[in-house]
């Protein structure tokens, strides 16, 4: 019995090793995926102050090189929730993706 279950734990760690996480896994791998946020400022009691809360949006724009490494690009734009519809876009995000690590231009 004891073989048995040595044999059913040897088979669970074998299989745990060919799923091993990739840090690409976590990102979309098509263009055009948006993330949206709301950032709500808090009073001195914790409560959110919701006429100053303001939005961002960043949208998956293009895979390219960046400094010779392929580079995911998003764009990002931020202010308020009327405005953010027709507001463009006006700053850019780098990330690169190698094994299980991610890195952005500043650590490449």
């Amino acid at each position: 019995m004891k073989t048995q279950y040595n044999w059913i734990l040897y088979l669970l760690l074998i299989s745990s090793f060919s799923f091993a996480q990739q840090a690409s896994g976590y990102f979309p791998s098509q263009t055009g995926f948006t993330w949206k946020y709301k950032v709500t400022p808090l009073d001195s009691a914790n409560n959110g102050i919701d006429p100053l809360a303001f939005y961002r949006a960043d949208s998956f724009a293009i895979n390219s090189n960046s400094r010779g490494m392929l580079a995911n690009i998003v764009l990002t734009k931020s202010g308020t929730l009327n405005s953010l519809p027709v507001q463009p876009y006006n700053d850019s995000l780098f990330y690169h993706f190698d094994g299980s690590n991610a890195f952005e231009p500043s650590k490449w």
